[in-house]
């Protein structure tokens, strides 16, 4: 930034914004036991304090939960059985502290399964 006064003097002062970018999330996983993406799971969140997540099918019913960041989806449901490739809902509630800052949201995305 910079600015003149009215006798012509110059002022000049810069700043920085940090944006923090709490956790992201892959849009698809490919649970095929080739060793590569075989789980689902948030990334980032190194600042994570609380983190509750839930993955719903289609119809809206639950096939997974999770309670921390580090939580993964292998691909089946709740009763161990392979969820069919397709579009799958989740939804996050988490809360953050970072230097003091606290954070606390929920979002909303989706991730799909290809086999």
């Amino acid at each position: 930034m910079r600015a003149r006064s009215e006798d012509g003097c110059v002022f000049q002062h810069s700043s920085y914004v940090y944006v923090w970018k709490d956790f992201w999330a892959p849009n698809v996983f490919t649970p095929n036991g080739d060793g590569m993406n075989d789980v689902f799971r948030f990334l980032g969140g190194e600042h994570m304090d609380d983190f509750h997540f839930t993955i719903y099918n289609r119809c809206g019913e639950t096939v997974f939960v999770g309670d921390s960041i580090d939580d993964k989806w292998d691909g089946n449901d709740l009763n161990g059985h392979p969820c069919p490739n397709e579009i799958y809902g989740w939804y996050v509630n988490y809360y953050s502290n970072y230097k003091g800052i606290g954070k606390s949201g929920e979002r909303k995305g989706y991730v799909t399964i290809l086999k």
